[in-house]
């Protein structure tokens, strides 16, 4: 694991939706690096206010706040067949994960199957406390960390996550 942390001080949601589309994981079930599936808040405190401003006022989108800790594996196949049946159409909807590091143990691995599966709504969570998040669930998301204390944006690179770097957005130096 590896914390980047933004080079410009203070927040902006146009940052964290850019570096998102720039960091792809290992997908278990394509056997290949895909881009992450949304971004999980673990900003303290302020994580649930953050993501839902991200998700309403800068994404513009409706979203749907699941509860992680209510989660059972009599429920979630309920939830997981209605966001990846045939028949299911959303547009402009994101889902949210609440606390994901309070979630039900052994709900991880099918929570993350879903995620993962699932790619017409974008995918959001919370966390207090990053270092409890399994990692198989942390793994299709960007963990935004918050502001560290030099007030600059802090993300976590984890184990089988990458950054993807086009070669135009590189500077080049002369030295």
């Amino acid at each position: 694991m590896q914390v980047i942390e933004r080079q410009v001080e203070g927040y902006s949601q146009q940052q964290l939706a850019g570096f998102c589309g720039n960091v792809c994981y290992l997908s278990p079930s394509r056997q290949a690096f895909i881009r992450v599936r949304g971004i999980c808040f673990a900003a303290g405190h302020e994580s649930p206010r953050l993501a839902e401003e991200f998700i309403t006022a800068y994404l513009k989108l409706g979203f749907f706040s699941l509860r992680t800790q209510a989660m059972t594996a009599d429920s979630w196949p309920g939830v997981s067949t209605l966001l990846s049946g045939k028949q299911t159409r959303m547009a402009n909807v994101g889902i949210l994960l609440n606390t994901i590091d309070h979630i039900v143990p052994g709900m991880e691995q099918v929570v993350a199957e879903t995620v993962d599966k699932v790619v017409t709504v974008g995918w959001y969570a919370t966390s207090g406390d990053p270092q409890m998040i399994h990692p198989r669930l942390s793994l299709p998301f960007l963990v935004y960390l918050g502001l560290g204390q030099s007030g600059r944006m802090r993300y976590l690179l984890q184990d089988g996550q990458k950054l993807a770097i086009d070669k135009g957005s590189l500077k080049r130096s002369d030295n």
